[in-house]
């Protein structure tokens, strides 16, 4: 998925595995071959709109949330907008993470609630 390194990259971690896509194809860049890998660019990431879940990609996330310290892949639920949650939240498939998010043991009651408020404003409007 080509999200490890830089760490900068980690926090888009959850698209990436959501529709199992490397880091270079999600985002449409061209690097070459041995080159250093670019840093995550949060204004590009804020303006694409969530790709198509797979099934496969949102049971990946659903064992990753149930780990002992899901905390990146957390961190990375917090930095998807607005839209790219709601998109994650109407998907067949990508409302199970939802459904991890609210039942793991591992996620704790101040993690859930930040991963929620982002939805919450959209309701509200």
């Amino acid at each position: 998925f080509h999200c490890a390194e830089p760490s900068s990259r980690q926090v888009a971690c959850v698209p990436l595995f959501a529709t199992l896509m490397a880091y270079e194809v999600y985002y449409g860049l061209l690097e070459e071959e041995g080159a250093v890998p670019a840093e995550h660019q949060v204004d590009v990431a804020t303006a694409r709109a969530l790709g198509d879940v797979t099934v496969l990609g949102s049971l990946l996330l659903q064992h990753l949330l149930h780990f002992s310290s899901p905390g990146i892949i957390l961190q990375s639920l917090g930095a998807l907008t607005g839209p790219q949650l709601l998109t994650l939240a109407q998907s067949p498939a990508g409302s199970h993470v939802l459904d991890a998010v609210l039942s793991s043991p591992s996620v704790t009651r101040k993690q859930r609630r930040r991963v929620l408020k982002t939805l919450k404003v959209l309701f509200l409007l």
